[in-house]
């Protein structure tokens, strides 16, 4: 972690495009680290191009909040349909002009991995996005970071950049062997039509690949500047009031500490606890339920006092997050706190440990992890329902079994031992584990299983067919094509690249505020015209996006405005207006508050939040 695969790719790719110029694609987990990245690529093709880019060498950000980046150009909004053409009809032509439907045609993107995996399933015009791809290397950053229903529709995506060519480079600090010899094996199997030969053993860390006439190859790599470094791992009480009070004694004097927490309602819950030990300039919270602009300056903030400048870098401060900063993100803390999480998660997290080089304050300048562990009934662990939502039972519960009477990290030493014990395909109990817990090791190794093999029927049931068929291309919509939207359209009939609870977009809109009552205004005032650019991107400013099953369910059943049905940035978004105190007024009675320092805080309900 942070030894520079992201920079090697990047050199990788300026290479395939001195030979050829067939442009590039970086997919990356999420939209913050994308959009960190775009703002890294957008640098280095500038000074690969030797100027700066604009029309001949275009370079799009590709995500649902790539409309609120400043640099990114934005998308045209009179769209005029054929004549006849419903108006629901001219809408959807018009997300073809929304940077996440033309970004893989673009010479250079970067965006979420979902971009890429569209191309491999069942949707209308997968084609344009096959097209997108074809002869242009692609970089997945974080592989190890995708579900079961992920990794199968990356492995048909691997097959089919393979048959189209598109040279690949898959990047991960804490892969599974297994995991990295089926990525390996599903290109090789699109490129030449064959299983890979063995894959030559390496030590970690270790440069895996695949040379053209498809013979595998494998060395470790023992560059680093970094010697091997040992990390004192803690743990503590899983209660955030004697988590506030672990923080206040460590940071008595000075230091900078991150959070990460499994979950929204954790990190909110945790911050509020701060409050009797930090001041307000000394504490931040960061998470997927803030509005996208305070979301954005948020991140824009954190990243400019943490990153490797250390820019502003408070002399006192704890940043609550959630796995926002766990993957690719470039910040660096002097202390890092993380619920238990699966260990390979763990080691990511770790990443933003001492990452660069700079004076620690007293009593931090060896690198400390302190890991909330969790409660125990009789010797089995209790893990919340927070966090069981997020992580499969059974890698929680060998994650904490292997790290249970571990005192210190040696990095990168223990990376990959820990990493294959945890994600063994041998579900035998240790010896030493007791009877009851033992019964609980087997059933959840089995309702693993049953999930797994669940995601990858329905992967592949969502896919469109490998590339070495003997098919015409119009047999690969042979069944009838999903629609890429989650509104309003049964779940069979979703085109969704992530096994994740349906979300909607929430503009939210404060009665008191002047400048929301104008946009409130103008957007009653447009009836069922389509909205201007200045407009939507305000109104985009506003939203975030709601997974919550409870006010999901309420939400889905509100009616959009016309002019957000007639907008192609905003037919999927519901408007809600809240009151001074931030809860809703219009529609009332909406289970959620919009605090300033919290975000949307959801109503607490039997949902798991």
């Amino acid at each position: 972690m942070g030894q520079g695969k992201t920079e090697a790719a990047l050199v990788w790719l300026e290479r395939w495009n001195a030979r050829r110029d067939s442009g590039g694609y970086v997919a990356l987990p999420t939209q913050a680290t994308a959009t960190q990245l775009y703002s890294r690529v957008k640098k280095f093709l500038e000074h690969r191009f030797a100027r700066p880019l604009g029309q001949e060498i275009p370079l799009l950000l590709v995500h649902g909040a790539a409309d609120l980046v400043d640099e990114v150009e934005f998308f045209p909004t009179q769209i005029s349909g054929e004549e006849g053409q419903s108006q629901q009809a001219t809408v959807a032509t018009g997300e073809w002009f929304v940077p996440r439907k033309r970004a893989l045609l673009a010479p250079f993107g970067v965006g979420t991995i979902d971009q890429a995996l569209l191309a491999v399933l069942m949707v209308r015009h997968v084609f344009v996005r096959l097209f997108g791809l074809a002869a242009k290397p692609v970089i997945i950053d974080e592989v190890h970071a995708y579900d079961t229903y992920m990794t199968t529709l990356l492995e048909r995506l691997l097959e089919w950049l393979g048959a189209l060519e598109s040279p690949v480079a898959l990047l991960s600090a804490t892969l599974p062997i297994a995991r990295r010899n089926a990525l390996l094996q599903a290109y090789t199997a699109g490129r030449w039509r064959q299983r890979p030969n063995p894959i030559p053993a390496a030590t970690y860390p270790r440069l895996t690949w695949v040379d053209a006439e498809g013979a595998p190859h494998a060395q470790s790599i023992d560059d680093s500047p970094k010697p091997v470094r040992t990390v004192r791992l803690e743990p503590i009480p899983d209660d955030p009031a004697e988590v506030a009070t672990f923080l206040a004694q460590k940071l008595a004097q000075k230091g900078c500490a991150a959070v990460i927490c499994n979950t929204v309602r954790r990190a909110q819950d945790l911050f509020q606890a701060l409050h009797d030990h930090f001041a307000e300039h000394e504490r931040g919270l960061l998470h997927a339920r803030f509005l996208a602009q305070d979301r954005r300056d948020r991140e824009q903030r954190y990243l400019r006092w943490f990153g490797p400048t250390g820019e502003e870098r408070p002399s006192r401060f704890v940043l609550v997050t959630t796995q926002i900063v766990e993957q690719s993100l470039d910040v660096d803390f002097d202390l890092l706190v993380s619920d238990l999480a699966p260990v390979d998660l763990l080691f990511q997290r770790l990443g933003r440990l001492h990452r660069h080089q700079r004076k620690r304050p007293p009593g931090l300048e060896a690198p400390l992890l302190a890991v909330r562990w969790p409660l125990s009934r009789g010797e089995e662990p209790q893990f919340d329902r927070g966090s069981l939502a997020v992580y499969d039972h059974y890698v929680l519960l060998r994650s904490w079994w292997e790290l249970r009477n571990r005192t210190s990290l040696h990095l990168p030493d223990d990376i990959a031992d820990l990493i294959e014990s945890v994600y063994s395909e041998d579900p035998t109990p240790p010896a030493t584990l007791a009877g009851p817990l033992q019964v609980v090791w087997q059933q959840s190794w089995e309702r693993l299983q049953r999930t797994r093999q669940a995601e990858r029927d329905q992967a592949r049931q969502a896919r469109i067919p490998d590339p070495n068929r003997e098919a015409a291309p119009t047999e690969l919509l042979k069944s009838p094509p999903r629609e890429e939207t989650e509104a309003s359209v049964p779940a069979g009939l979703r085109a969704v690249t992530r096994l994740a609870e349906p979300s909607l977009e929430m503009v939210v809109l404060r009665a008191a505020q002047e400048v929301d009552q104008h946009l409130r205004t103008a957007v009653a005032l447009a009836g069922s015209k389509r909205l201007d650019r200045g407009l939507v991107q305000a109104l985009l400013a506003r939203a975030v996006t709601i997974s919550n099953r409870r006010l999901y369910r309420a939400l889905d059943q509100l009616t959009p405005p016309p002019a957000f049905a007639a907008t192609p940035a905003l037919y999927r978004a519901r408007l809600v207006v809240v009151a001074p105190d931030g809860r809703p007024s219009e529609p009332a009675g909406l289970p959620f508050r919009l605090d300033p320092a919290l975000g949307v805080v959801v109503e607490r309900s039997e949902d798991v939040e």
